[in-house]
């Protein structure tokens, strides 16, 4: 069984910064591990390049696996990592329609 760090991303509010926290989060969970301290980096360097639009938003980390962005009093985005086991890895067969594994053809009304 391998572990993996994902992220719970919970997403309050529909804005520019916030939602590209929630892309990188949501590719992390599926390809290359993003840190919580490079999210909370990249809202800073947008506070720097467009101070306008990203006023009053601040990255904040709670720990190390818990970041929000909030505006003033109002939460934006909460994400929280998550360690989690994966069931089923390359050593382990797994079910499925085709010849040469645990279940052939003749058992495929029942993986259906």
């Amino acid at each position: 069984m391998n572990k993996r760090k994902i992220y719970r991303i919970e997403q309050f509010v529909n804005t520019g910064v916030v939602n590209d926290v929630v892309i990188m989060a949501a590719m992390s969970n599926g390809k290359k591990y993003i840190s919580l301290k490079y999210m909370a980096d990249y809202v800073e360097n947008e506070k720097l390049k467009y101070p306008t639009l990203t006023k009053d938003i601040t990255a904040n980390l709670i720990g190390d696996n818990c970041m929000t962005i909030d505006r003033g009093t109002e939460n934006l985005l909460l994400l929280t990592e998550v360690e989690i086991m994966e069931l089923v890895d390359e050593d382990s067969p797994t079910l499925n329609r085709y010849s040469n594994t645990i279940a052939d053809e003749t058992a495929h009304e029942l993986l259906t």
